[in-house]
């Protein structure tokens, strides 16, 4: 679902709300699932090379493939905390950070993007870069999620 706001006059940024899943921005980790080189190739191409603890990389390149613009610092994935409208259920779409104690702005936290939700068993399903498989299955309680407002060119 996309709600847009376009200025009269044909003006070329349009304002809307996001929802990843339906713009197919969340299969793109499915493309590189299995191709190192090519996940590597999208990544610094799009500005953020796969390097270190690389999850906000990965979700920096997503993001700005979608047309968005990182936060500042979005190498850590902590502070991915501020992005977005924060909401404690997780939707399709949303970033999820992990809440290990760490402050914003430290390391030692991990991010990725919602695939799946499972509320009764309070769990959802993570697609993130630096873990053992991209697509994981988390518990809700120990994540925050947001959904993103983004401003992008049409394509």
């Amino acid at each position: 679902m996309k709600y847009c706001l376009t200025a009269i006059g044909g003006a070329t940024a349009v304002l809307f709300l996001f929802n990843f899943a339906d713009q197919g921005v969340l299969a793109i980790a499915a493309n590189y699932a299995d191709d190192e080189p090519t996940l590597t190739k999208f990544m610094s191409d799009m500005g953020y090379p796969k390097i270190g603890e690389w999850c906000g990389e990965f979700a920096a390149s997503v993001i700005k493939r979608a047309g968005g613009t990182p936060p500042s610092g979005a190498a850590v994935a902590s502070n991915w905390r501020g992005y977005g409208t924060l909401d404690v259920t997780p939707r399709i779409g949303d970033v999820a950070v992990a809440d290990r104690g760490v402050l914003t702005g430290a390391t030692g936290s991990h991010v990725g993007f919602v695939t799946d939700v499972d509320l009764i068993n309070g769990t959802f399903t993570l697609e993130s870069g630096n873990s053992s498989n991209m697509y994981t299955t988390r518990k809700i309680s120990c994540f925050s999620f947001a959904r993103l407002l983004v401003t992008c060119s049409p394509r």
